[in-house]
This record gives C-alpha cells, structure tokens and sequence, in this order.
C-alpha cells in the first residue's frame, strides 16, 4: 500500500493482526498502521468501516486494503521538458508537465492498492502561471506566463480525517524554448526539434516530434500559442495521400510530452492552400498564410478548426508564391513572397492593397536561385528578409516605411541558404541555415549589418536537418 521514499516499487508494508475477539455474525472493523509498534506514533494508513461476518468454530482471516494517511506532498518533474533536482524545476518553453507524489507521516509515498489520495496543484500567485491537470492522476501541466520568474506552486490534498494538508511543494523558472522544424531531404523524415533558446554548438534537442503518427508531411513552419499548443504548417499530402493544391494542412499539439517522439496531433486545420507562414498576433489571433491568400482564426483552439473570421485574398494583395509570415505588435502583417515583401496596414481584409518593397535585381526571383521564403521585424520597424540563394546568402533588411524597388540598409553575409528568421521578445534573432542545417543567432540587429556577421551562438548537431523556419516562445 505504501513504499519507502522515493521508490515508487518495492515490497508494501504488511501488518497481521490474530485474535482479536470479535462477536459471531457481521460487524464493522476498523484498522490502522502505524509508525511506532502498539499503535504508536503517525498513522500511516487505515481502512474504516470494513464490514465482514465472523463464523462460529472457524479461523476467520479478515484482509484488508488500506488507504495511505496524505501527511505532506512532493512533486517530481516529467521529462522532456522539466528538469531539475530537490523542489526548484527548470522548464523549456511555456509548459511542462509535474507530478505530485502524496507521502504519509513516515515519508512513504503513496502508491496504493488503497486509494491514493486526491491532490490538487496551483501558482501560489495565480498570475504567474496556470495550471491544469493532464488527465493522468496528480499529473499536472503548468503554464508559467513570464521567462525568467520563480513561480512557487502549491499542492494540497485531504487526510483521512477530512483536514486540509498543504504546501509549498515546489517551484518552477520558465526558459524561452526554440522550435525548428526540420524539412529533412526531399521532404522525407520531416521533424520539428525544441531546444533551449540558450542551445549552442552540437547542441542535443530537449526534444523531438517525428514519426508517422505525427502526419508531419513537407513540413514548413510553426508557431506556439500561449498555452503551450504547436502548430505546423505541412504542404502534405497527408501519408497515403496524393499531392494536390489542397492537400495541405496545419498539425497542432498539445503541450509538454505531446510534443516529444511520435505523437499524433491533437487538432488538425485544413482547407487551406499549400500553408506555409504561420504566427499569431498580441491579442493571439492565428494567422495562417497559404501560397495566395491569408487566413485569420480568432483565439483558442477549437475556432482555429472552423471557417476563419477574415481573409485576404484578390488581384490586388500581390499575394503570389507567399511562404512566410509575421505580424507586429499593432497588427501590421508582413510577407515574403519570393520577389516581393507585402506589408498589410493593420486591419485588412479581403482584396487589400499592401506597400510593396522589392528591390531592383530581385524582381525576377524564383525559389532556389534567389527568393525572400520569410521575414521578420523589429521594435522600430525594421523589416528582416533571409535572400535564399546560394550565390548571395544574406539578410536583407529595410528600414520602417521603405517601399518600392529599394537597395537593403541591411545586408549581412555569410549564411548557408538562409531561409527562416525570428525576432524574440529580448531582440535575439534566430536565421535557420537550410544548406549547412544550424541555426545562427545575434543578440542585436547590428551584428547583421554589412559584412560577415559574427554569430553570438551557432547550434548545430543531428538535430537539424535542413532547418526551414524557426520560432521561439
């Protein structure tokens, strides 16, 4: 019923008990185990209100099943994504799962046959994280809401005689997550590996999300909501389909562990045209951008399987070949689209025109010899496009308000065919090299100024595999 700590196995602990005189015909017993011989000491478990029919002339065994006293409460990361040690946890990215173990007056976890007692898990201070439990008992996910805040978290449960028990059982510190997702060669074993933002060198994922149960198919790019769910974007067709025009789709999982190994998807989004970009905007509206047209789905993940609640799309939005996407602050939206950079005033809708800026030797581009697959901006404005393109392999950059055919301010050198770029909310940014598969990073945009920018960190490593787009949350 109960095992020493903190093995969660071994031999329970027994307790027999003869002679006891008892009248013929049924009753009612009550038994505890306790710390100390003679009923002495904590009560460690208990079985109440156990009826049994004692016979004449018989040797009756009562046997019974005791349920463990709850005396305090520990908890233990679940891998991948929390780690630490004693009751101070790290975790990657926005959410990770936590366990709560209930230990009796002896510091025995209880583990059954008895019933295990109930226990409930929440930030201290509600506003730093929320909590919400996995379906697996005493199992919780914690979505701590700032990087770098120590978040107490508090447990409680009930004991046998109905009191209240509760503590302080442990703390967790959220580290910013980067999600890349790995195109693979020729579209094959697709994957999206996460890794602390702070990865560098022959870095080793915190995870992998690979596998046919995944549906990962011509994977493009992805994007984390505020609860923790990913998205990505698949060309497809879905396994054992045929490619189409629109075949494609948007896979989503759910946070922590279902988002390592071979996880099926916990939504899917379809009807939609060859996706590509995909971001969600301050007040966390998902936008999905296919090769013509722009998708918005309201906040929370059932709308985002229903029709969206506006589209961009006409003659007049020069959206043509578009593959990445982003969307500031105040709503501006901003995409790549192999020759062109569209910048959407906020609140379009329909056939909007955009401003347009192009520059004069890539009016004619096409994908793989010289195209703009994603972009990205700034706190000022500044719009940031990797040129795919092996003879150029640079950054392009704008200043806010630049239209028309204009010569990058910005033009940093010395990339493997840069393809995905991402601007995190300390002004780190991330650029995917999709010919030498490593991801560089730049702790401020004057490191991407004309030249040969010097990386701040490198990641490379088996874990990435023609690195297509990446994303940090």
């Amino acid at each position: 019923m109960i095992a020493e700590n903190p093995a969660l196995t071994g031999s329970p602990i027994s307790t027999t008990v003869t002679n006891v005189p008892a009248p013929i015909g049924p009753d009612e017993f009550t038994v505890g185990a306790y710390a100390s011989p003679g009923g002495a000491g904590a009560l460690l478990g208990a079985a109440t209100d156990v009826p049994f029919t004692v016979l004449k002339a018989q040797l009756n065994t009562l046997n019974l099943t005791l349920d463990g006293n709850l005396n305090s409460i520990v908890c233990e990361p679940v891998a991948p994504f929390v780690t630490g040690t004693g009751s101070a946890f790290t975790v990657v990215g926005p959410t990770g799962q936590i366990v709560l173990l209930p230990e009796d007056a002896g510091t025995n976890v209880i583990i059954g046959p008895g019933t295990i007692p109930a226990l409930s898990l929440a930030a201290t201070t509600p506003s730093q994280a929320t909590v919400t439990t996995t379906g697996t008992s005493n199992e919780f996910t914690a979505n701590v809401l700032t990087t770098g805040t120590v978040v107490p978290l508090t447990a409680s449960g009930t004991d046998l005689a109905g009191n209240t028990v509760s503590n302080t059982a442990c703390s967790i510190t959220r580290e910013p997550a980067l999600y890349v997702t790995n195109h693979g060669p020729d579209g094959l074993a697709p994957s999206v590996s996460i890794y602390s933002a702070t990865a560098t060198g022959s870095a080793v994922p915190v995870a992998t999300l690979a596998g046919n149960k995944t549906n990962l198919s011509g994977v493009q790019f992805a994007a984390v909501d505020p609860q923790g769910n990913l998205y990505v974007t698949n060309e497809g067709p879905m396994p054992g389909a045929t490619f189409s025009p629109t075949s494609g789709y948007v896979t989503v999982y759910g946070p922590g562990s279902d988002q390592s190994g071979n996880q099926a998807p916990i939504a899917t989004i379809t009807n939609l045209n060859v996706p590509e970009g995909i971001t969600f905007d301050s007040k966390n509206n998902l936008y999905v951008l296919s090769i013509d047209r722009i998708q918005e789905f309201p906040p929370g993940l059932g709308n985002a399987t229903g029709p969206p609640s506006n589209i961009i799309a006409g003659s007049k939005t020069d959206l043509v070949s578009c593959y990445g996407m982003f969307v500031d602050a105040s709503g501006i939206i901003y995409t790549a689209c192999s020759d062109v950079l569209n910048v959407f005033p906020a609140g379009s809708t329909g056939n909007a025109t955009p401003a347009l800026i192009e520059t004069p030797t890539q009016t004619s581009m096409s994908f793989g010899s010289n195209s703009w697959l994603s972009v990205a901006a700034d706190s000022s404005g500044t719009i940031y496009a990797p040129a795919f393109n092996q003879q150029q392999d640079a950054v392009d950059g704008y200043a806010a308000g630049t239209t028309g055919a204009s010569v990058p301010t910005i033009d940093g050198q010395g990339f493997s065919q840069p393809l995905g770029i991402f601007i995190d909310a300390s002004g780190y940014f991330y650029v995917a090299n999709f010919g030498n598969s490593s991801v560089d990073v730049f702790d401020t945009k004057t490191a991407l100024e004309v030249g040969a920018p010097a990386a701040t960190a490198t990641i490379t490593g088996s874990g990435l595999s023609e690195p297509y787009g990446v994303y940090v949350r």
